[in-house]
C-alpha cells in the first residue's frame, strides 16, 4: 500500500476495499480498515471492522488488542476486558496483552489474584522494557489492594529502577 506510506489514507482505504472485492478473506484487510476509521475518529466503523477481522481470524491478536483500546476510550470496561481476554487466550505468550488485562482488572476493581498472576506473567515473558515499569506499578497497586504492603514497596522500587 504505497498510498499509505505517502500518508494518503483515502487512497489506501480504497485499495483495501478493492482487494476485498477481489478476495473476501484478505487477512488484515478489516484490521487496516479499522485503523483508517480510527484515524478518521469513527469509532463505530472501527469497532465493526475489528469485529469482522476477528470473525474471519479469531487469532487476530492485534485486532482484539486494538478493540480493547477502543472500548477503554469509550469507558466500556466489560467489553475491554472481554477483548483482552480473547487476545490472551489466543496468544498465551502475549506479554502486553497480559499486562493490560491485569491493569483492566485493577481499574475495574475485580479479579485481583488473577490480575497479579497476569502482571507477573507479563514480566516473565520478556515484556518490552518501556512497559516493565508500568507492570511493576500495576503489581504494586494490586498488592496494596490485597494487603501485601511489603510486596507493593518492592514493586514500586523495581518500577523506579531502584532494585
Amino acid at each position: 500500500m504505497l498510498a499509505l506510506q505517502h500518508g494518503d489514507l483515502a487512497t489506501a482505504e480504497r485499495e483495501v476495499h478493492a482487494a476485498l472485492e477481489i478476495k473476501k478473506d484478505v487477512r488484515l484487510a478489516h484490521y487496516n480498515l479499522a485503523l483508517f476509521a480510527e484515524e478518521r475518529n469513527d469509532p463505530q466503523t472501527a469497532e465493526a471492522e475489528y469485529r469482522k477481522e476477528l470473525e474471519a481470524y479469531s487469532d487476530a491478536v492485534k485486532a482484539s488488542f486494538n478493540l480493547a483500546r477502543l472500548y477503554e476510550k469509550q469507558g466500556n470496561q466489560p467489553a475491554q476486558i472481554a477483548a483482552l481476554k480473547q487476545a490472551v487466550e489466543e496468544t498465551p505468550n502475549f506479554s502486553e496483552g497480559k499486562l493490560f488485562l491485569s491493569k483492566a482488572y485493577l481499574d475495574a476493581g475485580i479479579n485481583f489474584p488473577e490480575a497479579i498472576a497476569l502482571a507477573r506473567d507479563s514480566l516473565s515473558l520478556h515484556l518490552r522494557p518501556d512497559l516493565a515499569p508500568l507492570a511493576h506499578f500495576v503489581l504494586a497497586d494490586l498488592y496494596n489492594r490485597v494487603g501485601r504492603a511489603q510486596d507493593a514497596a518492592r514493586e514500586v522500587a523495581l518500577g523506579q529502577g531502584r532494585k
